[in-house]
């Protein structure tokens, strides 16, 4: 079996100078409402969003 890594990207709009000053809250909805909007356009069959996924890394799982 395998792990993969992946990633997706989502905005944050707001006052902050640098990342490190987000609220993790923003963050957080930040990241909702990307995956709201992701879902309903898989959904709604209105874009292909498997190119809002980056891949970084995969590793196999040793299982026992």
């Amino acid at each position: 079996m395998k792990n993969h890594m992946l990633d997706v990207a989502f905005t944050v709009e707001g006052p902050w100078d640098e990342m490190e000053d987000i609220p993790v809250e923003h963050l957080l909805l930040g990241m909702q409402e990307r995956l709201s909007y992701l879902m309903k356009a898989h959904l709604l069959k209105t874009e292909d969003v498997t190119e809002a996924f980056g891949w970084c890394d995969s590793y196999e799982i040793k299982t026992p």
